[in-house]
């Protein structure tokens, strides 16, 4: 270890900051430099290498497509940061993560190029770099990562010091930072259980509870959405907000650009309530009361038991807990994005243990063949 990481190493150390570090393997020496030099106990809370697919597909909750992108390394920070919250109290906390394809002792046909995730409470940021292929050996594009991410440390620690990142040619070092707005941090942590988007912009996270939520992705936010909430508020009188969770049963959790992107949608239009609730049991937990406006499809999860774990007695409980808080559902017909099948609300079985908790909007009130799927990809299905 060269004079100026040693330095800064130990400035890191001083500094308040606390993290957990997950690396892929390229960039993990910059683990063993932290821990290398006196103080690692009071930056470093844990330290984890996911070198195989599996291991990393395991540690994130999903398998990222690609492996080694700025995508795959903001979702490595995220789940690195969540971890560093549910650590310790104290703050700052960091997530870094680091995916890289460096040089090795066999060719390579793609490029060498690393990616840094760096998550904060206040917000995140990606670097990423491609190397001149063949133009450096292992260890001296290992330490160039190394210096990226200890440079990034610096600067989240408000240090002056710098390491020298010598680039060549046509070698350049990207950064996209996101911030974060007030609020964002304690919702992503589960510390705050949900968030309210104004239509004016503003984020608050208490007051009254809405009367009637119209769940979804809103990826993108469509005609059929607005359509459906308009309508659904002639029907019940009442008025209809939209419901967004940033987690999801079987999808990676939203990243800080994609959130920002989706609640942006909503500006001027209505209020948009925000939770880590991806089923509704646990969003009738935050929300008691509440009507759900769904379509069909989601309709027909809700009751079927394949949803919990084929267990009939398991679905049955989840129905009796909706009643107990009140809520409802009232569902659209939608059209399947798959077969282009449209599937009428009211043509849904329903157990009889559930009949109470659903009424229907029938196909000549409300009928708009949109899929967020299809207006995102014309040639699904």
């Amino acid at each position: 270890m060269n004079e100026a990481t040693l330095k800064l190493i130990q400035l890191i150390h001083q500094s308040p900051i606390r993290g957990v570090f997950a690396v892929t393997g390229g960039g993990a020496s910059t683990i063993a430099s932290l821990l290398a030099v006196h103080g690692a106990s009071r930056t470093v809370l844990e330290a984890i290498v996911p070198y195989a697919e599996d291991a990393l597909t395991q540690f994130l909750g999903t398998r990222p497509e690609p492996f080694c992108s700025s995508t795959c390394a903001a979702m490595i920070a995220r789940r690195a940061w969540e971890r560093a919250t549910h650590l310790t109290n104290e703050r700052p906390v960091v997530g870094v993560g680091c995916t890289a394809s460096l040089a090795t002792d066999r060719p390579k046909k793609g490029d060498h190029r690393a990616f840094i995730g760096i998550h904060t409470d206040d917000g995140a940021r990606t670097v990423s770099i491609r190397f001149v292929k063949d133009a450096r050996k292992r260890a001296e594009e290992e330490s160039f990562v190394e210096a990226l991410i200890l440079n990034e440390l610096a600067e989240i620690a408000k240090i002056p010091q710098r390491l020298n990142v010598p680039l060549l040619s046509w070698e350049k070092v990207e950064r996209e930072v996101v911030a974060s707005p007030t609020g964002w941090s304690s919702l992503l942590i589960g510390a705050q259980p949900w968030l309210c988007q104004e239509p004016d912009g503003r984020l608050r996270s208490d007051g009254v509870l809405p009367a009637a939520l119209l769940p979804g992705s809103f990826h993108p936010l469509h005609a059929g959405h607005r359509q459906l909430a308009e309508i659904a508020e002639r029907r019940l009188k009442r008025p209809v907000a939209f419901e967004l969770s940033i987690t999801n049963v079987d999808k990676p959790g939203l990243e800080a650009e994609p959130l920002r992107m989706r609640m942006h949608q909503f500006v001027e239009l209505a209020p948009l309530w925000m939770s880590r609730a991806p089923t509704f049991v646990e969003k009738a937990k935050l929300f008691p009361g509440v009507l759900f406006v769904v379509g069909a499809d989601t309709a027909i999860r809700i009751v079927d038991a394949k949803y919990y774990g084929d267990n009939v007695s398991k679905r049955d409980e989840a129905m009796g807990f909706l009643s107990q808080q009140g809520c409802r559902f009232l569902v659209a017909g939608r059209q399947d994005p798959k077969t282009g099948q449209f599937i009428a609300g009211g043509a849904i079985t329903i157990p009889e243990v559930a009949r109470d908790l659903f009424e229907f909007l029938r196909e000549d009130e409300f009928r708009i063949d949109l899929s967020s799927t299809k207006l995102r990809n014309p040639n699904a299905g």
